[in-house]
């Protein structure tokens, strides 16, 4: 088997490989404005948030630090009036933290979170 015709194939795999994690850490972490306009900015708010804070955690704290952050960032929220809290009981801002919890834990998908909100009458509201 002649490998001299797989060098430039296996180079091109090794630089995909890793160009793959200059990409993700050349994103940007979601704003104040950015986190709270919608339910997938709280989402991506708080696993940017956990992201940050993994570093100096093991990872089975990880989950607990999402709860922590979740609960957090909906009390803050709540508290301030911004985004989608705007006009929101704190019992509503708490079951907005629980529905992140599950869809940072992956265990559901955000429009079933957000549909299952609707159903009580709690669904968030679209931003204009």
């Amino acid at each position: 088997m002649n490998f001299q015709n797989f060098k430039p194939v296996f180079a091109f795999i090794l630089f995909a490989i890793f160009m793959i994690p200059a990409a993700v850490f050349a994103q940007e972490y979601p704003g104040i404005e950015e986190t709270f306009a919608t339910y997938a900015g709280l989402v991506a708010g708080v696993v940017a948030l956990t992201g940050i804070y993994k570093k100096f955690i093991s990872d089975k704290n990880t989950f607990l630090v999402s709860i922590i952050l979740s609960i957090l960032v909906s009390a803050a929220g709540w508290y301030f009036q911004i985004g989608i809290f705007i006009g929101l009981l704190w019992w509503h801002a708490l079951l907005y933290s629980v529905g992140v919890v599950v869809i940072v834990k992956g265990t559901v998908s955000i429009e079933l979170v957000i549909q299952m909100l609707g159903l009580i009458g709690i669904g968030p509201k679209k931003l204009k």
